[in-house]
């Protein structure tokens, strides 16, 4: 049977489109959303002999943006960096009305910045290599750069700092065509950062004598987000 030039053509190209699509591992992905929470206690304290309850200090939820680079693995499996970053706000939240003379606006607030960077996994949950459809769940482990754009609010000290975080996130994501070049992702993390509490514990031995340590307390956000999917 004589078969046809062009057909040939285009079972060539297809074959060729095929075996692109599968030797396509790397995936980057910009994303923005909603960051929502954020808040970590203080204690009360005298500021020239007058008591200045304790409260919170709270962040606003604002919009937050970022990327996601992914290296594809075995069986679904992505390993993936991310980083995300959150402009904001920070205010005191006190547990009662603070001296005017020493906190003249309790209300006030300062800007704050957040920059989370995340390496992690993920799994997607697709029925073959074909499938359009992925729903996912991963995990991720970094740091969080806490930036403040002051020295205080409403009579609290503040101060920059990078701490470690632990992430979980789920969603899915729909590629788009035959060749899935391209695609978008629907994503919902939740991330705490394990900040200092201001507690001190006092550990002695024989050997090493005794040593000071400052506990953690976790600040918890979530974020709401969506990207879209390019993969190369």
């Amino acid at each position: 049977m004589r078969v046809s030039p062009s057909i040939l053509v285009l079972l060539l190209a297809a074959s060729a489109g095929s075996a692109a699509a599968q030797t396509r591992r790397f995936e980057i992905i910009p994303e923005y959303g909603y960051t929502n929470g954020g808040s970590r206690s203080f204690d009360a304290t005298t500021v020239n002999g007058k008591l200045v309850p304790g409260g919170k200090l709270v962040l606003d939820n604002s919009p937050a943006y970022g990327a996601t680079f992914s290296a594809e693995g075995w069986g679904g499996n992505f390993f993936t960096f991310t980083y995300m970053r959150q402009d904001t706000k920070l205010g005191a939240q006190f547990s009662s009305t603070p001296p005017a003379s020493v906190v003249a606006n309790p209300n006030a607030k300062g800007g704050f910045s957040t920059s989370e960077y995340i390496v992690g996994a993920r799994h997607e949950f697709a029925s073959s290599e074909q499938s359009q459809i992925r729903p996912y769940l991963g995990f991720g482990l970094g740091v969080n750069v806490l930036d403040p754009k002051f020295s205080s609010v409403g009579g609290a000290r503040v101060s920059s700092g990078t701490d470690m975080l632990f992430s979980l996130h789920g969603g899915i994501k729909y590629m788009l065509g035959t060749e899935q070049r391209v695609g978008l992702m629907a994503d919902f993390r939740g991330v705490w950062t394990y900040v200092p509490s201001g507690d001190w514990t006092v550990y002695c031995d024989y050997w090493y004598g005794c040593n000071a340590f400052q506990g953690t307390t976790a600040m918890g956000q979530s974020t709401i987000k969506g990207g879209l999917v390019y993969k190369f």
